[in-house]
């Protein structure tokens, strides 16, 4: 399943966290926070130098590691399943 966490300083600074860990991913830029996905061992391993600079990270709730390469395995049936829809242009 893996984890998320929403790390609270610069994006630049979470982004280099992937160059070192390339098994995580930066899920979402929040402004406030950049939020990373992946495996937990390597998500907490890549955070315990922000936490221990004093950087506040929070943990978040999700069943899975959205938004990274670990849902690649779905993304064909998730594309099988997407195609039975018709979608429309976005409405105001």
């Amino acid at each position: 399943g893996g984890r998320m966490v929403a790390a609270f300083t610069d994006a630049e600074r979470v982004e280099g966290l992937t160059d070192e860990f390339p098994s995580i991913s930066v899920a979402a830029y929040n402004g406030a926070n950049t939020v990373l996905s992946g495996p937990a061992q390597d998500l907490e391993a890549a955070i315990a130098g922000l936490t221990a600079a004093g950087v506040r990270c929070d943990w978040l709730d999700t069943s899975h590691a959205f938004h990274s390469a670990l849902l690649d395995p779905i993304l064909d049936e998730f594309e099988a399943y997407a195609n039975r829809f018709t979608f429309g242009a976005p409405q105001r």
